[in-house]
């Protein structure tokens, strides 16, 4: 046989195996869940050994980076918790019913704001303005989970005392899923129509005009360094299609995973987690993708951070994991 055929035989089968070891990764199971169990539909960081998931029935429970998990026992009266975000020493709490909850981590006092105008609407997602100002983004309560009503979507404006939100933009017909600050300062927004989405942009939080148009449900928004990228699914079937899209860009899309509902970016790549139980690995400076298969069945809707080679997941019927990519 040719010798330089064997070399390069020899340095593909290198490759692959190097390939295959920058993918390695253990998988650490916290609780595989059951379908008696309570969902986790968001996962924050509070503390640099601390994450709080919440979810279905006002579950909400603390995990540190090892996966010890404790509950919080904080009142949440049985309202959905759909969102958390850490600004300075206060915890928001946004929830599926016109309410918003205000947990300062130092004195521990949790309060409680209801809006009634809001009444039969859910917080998906909020974001810190430049100038200190929220924004909160949603719609029909049910359309959160997966029911087919009327949208009736808005992006509203409030500030850190949660005085009542005045609404900057709404659509009966359109459902807002998603909000992201760029690293221009920029706002996006992510509103859905039932078959494709307009992306919106601002930037004093009062005037929204069209950013960009992307086929399918965007789920969320995210930055990849400072790049705009999408996840979601093809439509409104969260069991089919999935797909990952850099702005501009066409889609990497993904037959049979179902939507990806969450996405961060580590060491080079993007990890998205999927409603089929999976996450994925992309790396889009290569244009390849790895499917990656967890002990469950069960969609993972969330995913953060704890290392810069350790993430946690988490999803239906308190399912969790953490993920060590370097083994």
């Amino acid at each position: 046989m040719h010798s330089g055929y064997i070399k390069h035989t020899l340095l593909f089968i290198f490759l692959l195996l190097s390939l295959h070891c920058s993918f390695s990764q253990s998988i650490k199971s916290l609780h595989e869940g059951n379908d008696k169990d309570s969902s986790y539909y968001h996962l924050a960081r509070i503390g640099p050994n601390e994450f709080w998931a919440a979810g279905e029935y006002g579950i909400l429970n603390a995990i540190d980076s090892s996966g010890n998990i404790s509950p919080l026992n904080l009142p949440m009266d049985g309202l959905n918790i759909l969102k958390i975000e850490k600004i300075d020493n206060d915890i928001f709490i946004l929830t599926d019913n016109a309410s918003i909850f205000k947990f300062n981590y130092q004195t521990k006092v949790l309060t409680k704001k209801a809006f009634p105008q809001f009444k039969n609407r859910c917080f998906y997602d909020m974001v810190l303005t430049s100038d200190n100002k929220i924004l909160l983004c949603g719609g029909t309560t049910g359309i959160s989970k997966g029911e087919r009503l009327i949208p009736h979507g808005f992006i509203a404006i409030t500030n850190t005392n949660l005085v009542t939100p005045t609404i900057v933009w709404h659509s009966f017909r359109k459902f807002v899923w998603s909000l992201k600050k760029t690293s221009d300062h920029k706002i996006l927004a992510a509103t859905f129509n039932g078959i494709n989405t307009k992306i919106l942009v601002t930037g004093d939080g009062a005037r929204w005009s069209k950013y960009e148009s992307v086929k399918g449900l965007v789920h969320e928004i995210n930055l990849v360094k400072s790049d705009v990228i999408y996840c979601g699914t093809g439509g409104t079937h969260y069991n089919k299609n999935g797909f990952i899209q850099f702005e501009k860009k066409r889609p990497l899309k993904f037959k049979h995973a179902g939507c990806m509902w969450s996405m961060q970016e580590i060491n080079e790549a993007v990890i998205a987690v999927s409603q089929k139980g999976k996450y994925f690995n992309i790396f889009p400076a290569h244009n390849k993708a790895e499917t990656v298969s967890l002990p469950t069945s069960f969609p993972i809707y969330d995913i953060e951070q704890i290392s810069n080679n350790k993430l946690m997941l988490v999803g239906h019927g308190k399912t969790a994991f953490i993920v060590d990519l370097s083994r």
